[in-house]
Parts: C-alpha cells; sequence; structure tokens
C-alpha cells in the first residue's frame, strides 16, 4: 500500500511545482513583455516630441529669416530698415510674426480628428491667451524648464526636455515640452521693442511680471508643448504582448509537462529500482528464497511480538549432505540447479505462512510461526523425505540427503542469532548420528558458545598451540606387549570448559581448519613418540586423518616435512582414515595413500563395517591394518551375528594380509573372545583410558606389558 502511494504524492508535489513555475514564468513573460512595450512606445513618443518640437523650430526660424529677407525689400525698409528690426512688422503691433505662424500651426494640428499628435508653443512671456501655461502639466514643465534658464548666459545652453505620462479624460497621452529660447539677434531685438510697448508693460503687470525686461540670446521665451496619444498603439502594444504572452505559456506549459513526464517517468523507474535494490536486500539472488538479513529481521519481529497468548514458533537449519561432492565433481552451474530445485521442495512442503530461507552455501533455515516441536518434527521428516527423492541432472540421476536442526523458542527468547545458533548446533548434531534431523538440547550446549566463536578460538588455539593429546593403548594380543597408541584430540576452552571432540571436528571441517588441526596433531603426537623411544619403547603412533587433509595436494610434503623436524622414521607414523573418507573420492586417495605408502607411514582403516566401502578398493588400497568399528563389539554377545562379522572380518584381514585392530574393548569377556579368535591387536577403556601425555609417559612402563591372569584367563594382569 505504501509503494502505491508514493508516485500520487509524488505527482501531487510535482503538480504543485509545475503550477508555481508556470505562473512565475508567465508572470515574469507577461511583466517583461507588457513593461517592454510600454517603455518602447513611451520612447519612441518621446522621440517624436523631440522631433516635431526641433522641426517646429526649424521652421518657425526659417519663417522668420524668409520674412525678414522679405521686409528687407520693402519700400518702408530700405532707407532705415535694419536686420534687428525684420522680426516685428509694425511696432506698434502686440504679437510678432513668428508668434502668429507658431499659433497657425497648434490650431492646425488640433483641427485633425484623431491627430498622431497636437503642438502648441506655451509661454508666460507671450500673453496670447492660448500660449498661455494655464493646466497643470504646464505650469509643471514650465517651471521645470525655467530651473535650467540663466540670465544672459553668453552661449547656448543645454536644455532638457520635460514629459510626463497623463491621462486625458480616461486616455494615457505623453505630454512633452522643449525648451524654444531666443535664438537670434533679430528675435531679441523684436522681443525687446514689444517689452516697451505700453500694453505689453500693462500686461506685464496685470500678469505679475517683470515691466520692461531686457532679454538676452539663449534665454527661455518660450516652449513646445507636444500631446502625443498612446491609447491606440498601447493597445496595439497589449494585443502583441498578448500574443507573445499566450506563445511563452504555451511553449512554457509544453516546456514543464514535457519536464515534468520526464520527471515523473524517472521517479517511477526510481522508486521500481528502489523497490527492486529492496526486494533484493531481502531475497537470495540464486533461489528467489528469503536471504539471513529478511530471515533474522523476520525471526526478530515474531521474537519481539506481545500476542495475548505467549506462543512458540520453530526454527530449523538445514545443510544438504555431500553437497561439496556435486560442486566439486560437477561444477558449480550443477550446485545451482542443485539449490534452486532444493528450494522449490522446500516452498512446496511448507505452508503459505511459513518463512524459508537460504542462508548462504547449502544451508537454507525455516521459520514456523505459533508451531510447536511436534510440528517441527512432522515437516523436518517431510522435508526429509521430499529433498532425499532423485534430481535428474544432466540426464543423471542425483540423490541427495539433508540434516536438520530443530530449536523451539522459549520464555526470554530475543535474539534471532541466538536460535539460530541453537538450530546450527542441532543440525551439526544431526550430521554427526547420521540422522535425518537431530533437536537442540541444552544439555549438549557448551556454554552458547557460538559456531563462529568456535571457529575464532579453535584457529588461535592451534596457533597458540593451546590443545591437547591425549593417547590410548594399543595392544598386540600375540606378544601381550604395547605396539602403539592413539592421538586423541581433547580442548580445554578458557570459558566454556571441556569441548567434546566430535564438536571441534565438525567445527574444523566447515571452517577449513581441519588440515591446520590434523598437522598440529602430527607435529605434537610425534614429538610424544620420540620422548616414548627415547624411554626405550619402541612404539608406534596412530593420528586420524580429516577428509579436507586427505584430498590437500600438499599432504604428502607436509607429512614429510613434519617427521624430518621430529627427526622420526616414517614407520613410526599411522595415519588413520574411515572408509566414507576414501570413498568420498577413491581414485584421489588411492594416489595420495600409495606416496605415503612409499615413503614407509603405514595407513590404517578406521571404523571399519559403518561406511561403504568396496572389497575391491580394499584390495587395491595401500592399506596396513583394519579397525574394526567399535559398535560391532558393544552388543557382541546378544547378537550372534555380530560374533559372526568379528570372525569373518579377522579371517578377511588374514587372507589379505592386514593387521585388524578392535577398538571398543569394555570388558575381560569381550578380551577373552578376540584372544579365542586370534584377533590381532585391540585397544578400549578395558585396557586403558586415552591419559594425558604427561600421565602416559609416567604410567608407561607399568602398561607396557600384558600378562593374562592363571586362574581367571579371561581377566588381564598388567606386569
Amino acid at each position: 500500500m505504501q509503494a502505491t502511494q508514493r508516485p500520487t504524492k509524488f505527482g501531487k508535489q510535482l503538480c504543485s511545482a509545475v503550477t508555481a513555475y508556470v505562473l512565475v514564468v508567465t508572470s515574469v513573460a507577461w511583466f517583461v513583455l507588457s513593461g517592454g512595450q510600454h517603455q518602447l512606445i513611451e520612447a519612441q513618443a518621446l522621440r517624436i516630441g523631440e522631433i516635431v518640437g526641433k522641426h517646429t523650430s526649424a521652421a518657425r526660424s526659417t519663417y522668420a529669416v524668409m520674412a525678414a529677407e522679405q521686409l528687407q525689400q520693402m519700400e518702408q525698409f530700405k532707407n532705415d530698415g535694419t536686420v534687428e528690426q525684420a522680426g516685428s512688422l509694425i511696432h506698434n503691433q502686440l504679437h510678432s510674426l513668428p508668434s502668429e505662424f507658431m499659433r497657425i500651426l497648434s490650431e492646425d494640428t488640433q483641427s485633425v480628428v484623431n491627430p498622431m499628435y497636437t503642438f502648441k508653443p506655451i509661454s508666460e512671456w507671450n500673453q496670447i491667451e492660448p500660449q498661455r501655461p494655464d493646466n497643470e502639466f504646464q505650469q509643471w514643465a514650465w517651471s521645470e524648464l525655467k530651473k535650467q534658464d540663466k540670465t544672459d548666459p553668453g552661449e547656448p545652453i543645454s536644455w532638457q526636455s520635460i514629459s510626463r505620462v497623463d491621462s486625458i479624460d480616461g486616455k494615457p497621452v505623453l505630454r512633452f515640452m522643449a525648451a524654444d529660447p531666443a535664438s537670434s539677434d533679430a528675435c531679441v531685438y523684436c522681443h525687446n521693442k514689444l517689452e516697451q510697448q505700453p500694453e505689453f508693460k500693462q500686461r506685464r503687470i496685470d500678469a505679475g511680471l517683470q515691466v520692461g525686461r531686457e532679454w538676452s540670446k539663449h534665454e527661455l521665451l518660450g516652449a513646445f508643448q507636444v500631446d502625443i496619444p498612446l491609447q491606440q498603439p498601447l493597445a496595439a502594444a497589449k494585443n502583441q504582448a498578448t500574443s507573445g504572452f499566450l506563445i511563452v505559456l504555451a511553449v512554457t506549459l509544453i516546456g514543464a509537462a514535457s519536464v515534468g513526464f520526464f520527471f515523473y517517468v524517472d521517479s517511477i523507474r526510481k522508486q521500481a529500482a528502489s523497490r527492486r535494490f529492496e526486494r533484493q536486500a531481502k531475497q537470495d539472488y540464486l533461489t528467489g528464497l528469503s536471504n539471513r538479513l529478511h530471515f533474522e529481521a523476520e525471526l526478530g519481529r515474531y521474537l519481539g511480538s506481545e500476542p495475548t497468548i505467549k506462543q512458540s514458533h520453530s526454527v530449523m537449519l538445514l545443510d544438504l549432505n555431500n553437497f561439496k561432492d556435486i560442486n566439486d565433481s560437477l561444477g558449480h552451474a550443477a550446485g545451482d540447479s542443485v539449490l534452486i530445485e532444493v528450494a522449490q521442495r522446500l516452498k512446496k512442503t511448507l505452508r503459505s505462512t511459513d518463512l524459508v530461507a537460504r542462508l548462504g552455501g547449502d544451508e537454507f533455515a525455516i521459520l514456523l510461526p505459533c508451531s510447536g516441536c511436534s510440528v517441527a518434527r512432522s515437516f523436518a521428516d517431510k522435508i526429509s523425505v521430499s529433498i532425499s527423492q532423485p534430481l535428474l541432472l544432466n540426464k543423471m540421476s542425483l540423490s541427495i540427503g539433508v540434516s536438520i536442526g530443530i530449536t523451539v523458542t522459549k520464555s526470554g527468547d530475543t535474539q534471532p542469532r541466538e536460535l539460530l545458533r541453537r538450530a546450527d548446533m542441532a543440525m551439526y548434531k544431526a550430521k554427526r548420528e547420521q540422522h535425518s534431523f537431530s533437536e537442540y538440547d541444552s544439555d549438549e550446549d557448551h556454554n552458547g558458545l557460538s559456531a563462529l566463536e568456535l571457529v575464532i578460538d579453535l584457529k588461535q588455539a592451534i596457533e597458540e598451540d593451546m590443545l591437547e593429546l591425549h593417547f590410548q593403548p594399543k595392544y598386540d594380543l600375540r606378544q601381550w606387549k604395547m605396539v602403539g597408541a592413539e592421538a586423541l584430540l581433547r580442548w580445554t576452552h578458557p570459558t566454556h570448559g571441556d569441548l567434546k571432540p566430535d564438536y571441534i571436528v565438525a567445527a574444523a571441517e566447515r571452517s577449513g581448519l581441519m588440515p591446520a588441526l590434523t598437522y598440529w596433531a602430527m607435529k605434537n603426537a610425534l614429538r610424544e613418540c620420540k620422548n616414548w623411544h627415547a624411554a626405550g619403547f619402541k612404539l608406534s603412533v596412530a593420528v586420524n586423518l580429516g577428509a579436507a587433509s586427505l584430498n590437500d595436494p600438499n599432504l604428502v610434503q607436509h607429512v614429510f616435512e613434519i617427521l624430518d623436524q621430529a627427526q622420526m622414521p616414517p614407520g613410526t607414523l599411522v595415519l588413520e582414515v574411515t572408509e566414507s573418507q576414501v570413498m568420498s573420492n577413491p581414485e584421489q586417495a588411492e594416489i595420495t595413500l600409495q606416496t605415503l605408502h612409499s615413503l614407509g607411514i603405514k595407513v590404517s582403516l578406521d571404523d571399519y563395517g559403518t561406511g561403504y566401502s568396496s572389497l575391491a578398493y580394499l584390495n587395491r588400497l595401500p592399506i596396513s591394518e583394519l579397525k574394526l568399528d567399535k559398535s560391532f563389539l558393544c552388543d557382541l554377545f546378544n547378537t550372534e551375528k555380530n560374533r559372526v562379522i568379528v570372525n569373518a572380518t579377522v579371517m578377511l584381514a588374514r587372507n589379505l594380509n592386514l593387521t585388524l585392530v578392535c577398538e571398543g574393548v569394555e570388558d575381560a569377556k569381550t578380551l577373552a573372545f578376540l584372544c579365542k579368535c586370534d584377533c590381532d591387536q585391540v585397544q578400549g577403556q578395558y585396557l586403558s583410558f586415552p591419559l594425558p601425555k604427561d600421565l602416559f609417559l609416567r604410567k608407561l612402563p607399568a602398561m607396557y606389558q600384558l600378562k593374562p591372569a592363571a586362574s581367571q584367563p579371561d581377566v588381564i594382569d598388567f606386569a
């Protein structure tokens, strides 16, 4: 639901942003277009006013010159006429010819309907009615021009025209006024003559002006007012601005819509990518199942919930059996196909409410919400049956198994990783005991030592020589003496106390520490063996060889170097391998064991009878002895078949010229039976428990020789 709301929310935000953008752009565009048009029209109108003023002044001056030239030709001016007198027709007239000329021009422009402009001469000195500054603009503009005037300037004044836009009858008009100074001597002469006339003096007195003023050239005599109507050009400009605005608006809307669409599509893509990344963060890339991160989060959510009725949840950890062999022999592509098929089978077997995840490699986890141990056991059986079904891969039928660990939540559980640790511990127990599943047993939990902690501490213990070896004697029943001892691993953890050997070996195998652990055991076992030889007891020492070590291409070199460092002959070292280790890769095992045998090292086939070895390989492999598994001796006198198997194995070893060692001798009766069967060698707790190295060396003289009791031949005495 949240994912579907995101585009809607973003869409609203995008629409708001686009709307705001369009409003801003169009407002700015309208302001620029309309304002620019207005300014341009006013500037052009002002330019027209200046041109009209200049042309009018030029026309007036031209008229005055031409009039003067004509007057000079008249009879009455031939004798006493002067150029200065040419500006006036008759001294008793109340105005000059140029002024009359300007008045006629003004009336002519004002008589036109809808003129482009109107022209009017203005002067407070010429007291002709139409020329008086009688409105607010004229009075203001005339006063502004007077501020620029100078008395007897002597040179032309740089006049600045005055203008503004007024509303006349509700219509905009540009009103312009430019100075019209005394530009010639004739003009000055004319005006000075007029100022001396009684009628002019009276007018000046009536108007409150200076009487009899003497004018100088370039002083302000009058002005030209030009009014230019702006309504039509502004209306046309508005239409143009509106058209431009609509074009800008259309382009802006198209652009904004395109940009908005692009960002919306990009947002959808990003949200899809975000959801994909979020899904990938929770999903295993190969199988499509949940990954560890998502599984732990969901498990934590169940652990953190507080229902009205407290319910238990089951967690199962699954590990495929022999999956490494499939990867090694058929390749990783085949291994991936197996993992995908296993994932499909798990989903089909489980309920829709259950959660299945791939934690990594061939390890899977399952959460059964609101399910106790009985439900988990039922599903473990179903899963085991489902996965054990043959799998067809590249026309090959593969059979795989699974080891399942089960743990159930209890009151106070809050950490998902703790539950996974407990399930992991139960899973390795199932793997060791070759069961399809096993349940977590707190009594076997070494104070909560996690698998990761165990691996880290084990690596440190190997590097710092913190492990121990205990030794259990092997006796020859023909010579009645000790011929060797088996080295058995022990580790007293500094925090968690004594750890079971199987637990240590399992951790070493899954973490890749098995070769290092094996070489450490060889080195320390041979060092103790050397002490035995120094004490006069020529014994051999047997060391268990892990599967990873057997497949190590550097095994032979490491063994040779360890023997050389210990300065011990190869015959003192016996390497014990199990049937399953050999049969996992019999060809490679045969090559490795042949090489070890050629160096004089003895090879013992351990746990014989519990695996699936072939008699053909038994004949081909360079082994020196068979170690019959102790399971055949545990129920020796209650099961006839076990006695038959022991006798048959004795005969088989003798015919193959192999030494038979029976381990697990727990009582005198079993020892007596093996003596009658003519078994070669024995070891077990009845003869001696595994002993620490120092105690073994100290008790060695007393333990070395065996003697059957005279009165009780089934009982062994130590010499």
